[in-house]
């Protein structure tokens, strides 16, 4: 997941997807590029810089939908430029993305990550090019005037498209997902038991279940997770002490003892088999490992056991096909209990839907919780709301492309969850979407934070889920974030509030830290 960014200050900015692939951008119309004098909120004057996936700090620049594009992805002095359709179509591969709208920002250049291209956007008197970085037709102010321009430091005139604005084409459409088979036997489900058999009795049966600390089903007395033993690379499942039991702890200091393990692989205890496993590629980490299983003890209705602490470069998820969680438009509802003192403002901290695939597939291809205070890629104005005094964390809707936290960016409803253990709460149907909170130790019921619309203002109606699964990062494994997670599900259809309060009763019943 990555943000729509509005940046101010001509600083090197880690920014979003905008690829053309070459396949495709011979047949797409473009606009032409000049200085024209600046004028206030002209739109064919204001530009954003959006999130580049997969790279770390290269920058795409838009203007309403159509990228700086070098034409033809020519590489030499002199190469022209103009405004095309940004690509929306998933990253498809190591060495298989076209470069041509890649900008890295810095000091007052916006310079080609073409390979090969060691030249600048510049616009001359034919028009904008390839050229030398230290041409005074290179050098810009970023938004210094009106917001949005991009100002030629010498002529002070502003970048401009002119032309007809070329229709914008669709996103190719997603693989369809394989078919959902629930499985051949269903947990025993008991009335007043554990999150699961809440879920399932109320018809939203858990399509996956994750948890750390305990059975999530009064029935299940199964695997909850595996650890590695670092000195040896043995590893050993630990299960629920009982049905509806805490996690065996003891058998874990045991077999951990006089070194370190990890946690490999968390459990689904739905039976959808949709475990969460560790050690994949990361964004920012050369692979996101598992958590120390040790690191975190706490203590739960009287019960010793250990929380998962991700310190950044740690995640999980399922890169198979996942089976049965929501897809397309689907409904679907989630809960998850994670730590309330350890977080950041880096992406991204999330359990939830996501790609089916280490990858950022554009507006609506995520549904995740996010917690944390990652607000960076707001714009300007929405962070202009935030009151002095917040300072997160926050509940979020990961939606991909961006975290919400309402319709489009600042919700003054969601103010910030200062609770050692938190419960949050987020649930998506056609056009909609909620957003809960409560302290997982006392009663109170949840508090929410924000139901009603979607975001407007990008391709989040109708939303194109892909089933994925993920733990501790975003979609394309970014892998900053920080968060503790103890326990969460994931369910098919979207449940009504009675149940997310039986939920809630039940977190708080358990006696988390006590």
């Amino acid at each position: 997941l990555e943000y729509v960014v509005v940046v101010n200050q001509p600083i090197m900015i880690v920014l979003l997807l905008c690829a053309l692939l070459v396949a495709q951008a011979s047949s797409y119309a473009t606009m032409q590029l000049e200085l024209e004098p600046c004028e206030a909120n002209a739109a064919n004057q204001t530009f954003q810089f959006v999130s580049l996936i997969p790279y770390v700090n290269p920058a795409a620049v838009s203007n309403q939908g159509y990228c700086l594009s070098i034409t033809n992805f020519l590489n030499s002095e002199g190469s022209s430029i103009d405004a095309a359709p940004c690509y929306k179509d998933p990253v498809v591969g190591p060495g298989k993305e076209v470069l041509a709208q890649f900008w890295e920002l810095q000091n007052g250049m916006l310079q080609s990550l073409q390979p090969d291209t060691p030249f600048c956007f510049g616009i001359t008197k034919s028009g904008a090019a390839l050229v030398n970085c230290t041409s005074p037709s290179a050098q810009f102010d970023f938004f210094s005037g009106h917001q949005g321009t991009i100002v030629n430091k010498a002529s002070k005139l502003c970048v401009t498209t002119s032309g007809t604005p070329p229709p914008i084409p669709p996103p190719s459409p997603l693989p369809p997902p394989p078919p959902c088979k629930p499985p051949r036997t269903q947990p025993e489900l008991t009335p007043n038991g554990g999150p699961c058999d809440i879920y399932g009795i109320s018809g939203n049966p858990c399509v996956a279940a994750h948890s750390v600390v305990r059975a999530l089903y009064a029935s299940y007395s199964g695997p909850l997770y595996m650890v590695v033993r670092e000195s040896d690379k043995k590893n050993m499942t630990i299960t629920a002490l009982k049905p509806g039991g805490f996690a065996n702890s003891t058998a874990q200091d045991t077999f951990c003892a006089g070194t370190d393990c990890v946690i490999y692989m968390i459990y689904d205890q739905s039976n959808y088999g949709n475990h969460l496993f560790a050690n994949h590629p990361g964004r920012h980490y050369a692979v996101d490992t598992g958590v120390n299983a040790s690191e975190l003890p706490i203590t739960i209705g009287g019960h010793r056991v250990y929380g998962a602490k991700f310190n950044g470069g740690m995640g999980y998820r399922n890169n198979k096909p996942t089976n049965c969680l929501a897809v397309g438009d689907e409904p679907e509802s989630m809960y998850s209990v994670f730590g309330g003192g350890h977080y950041s403002d880096e992406c991204c901290f999330d359990y939830g839907n996501a790609e089916a695939h280490i990858g950022a597939d554009g507006p609506g291809t995520m549904e995740a919780i996010y917690f944390g205070n990652c607000t960076g890629w707001w714009s300007r104005e929405a962070k202009a709301g935030i009151p002095k005094n917040w300072h997160g964390p926050y509940i979020m809707a990961d939606l991909e492309a961006g975290m919400y936290g309402g319709n489009d960016t600042f919700n003054p409803s969601n103010s910030p969850v200062n609770y050692e253990f938190v419960s949050l709460m987020l649930k998506g149907r056609h056009g909609e979407l909620s957003l809960k909170t409560g302290d997982a130790q006392t009663s109170g019921g949840l508090t929410t934070k924000y139901d009603g619309c979607r975001p407007q203002h990008a391709d989040y109606n109708p939303m194109r889920k892909q089933g994925g699964l993920i733990l501790g990062t975003g979609g394309d494994n970014s892998d900053r974030g920080l968060g503790i997670f103890y326990e969460g599900a994931m369910t098919s259809g979207y449940v009504q509030p009675s149940i997310e309060e039986a939920i809630q009763e039940n977190i708080v019943a358990i006696g988390y830290g006590n």
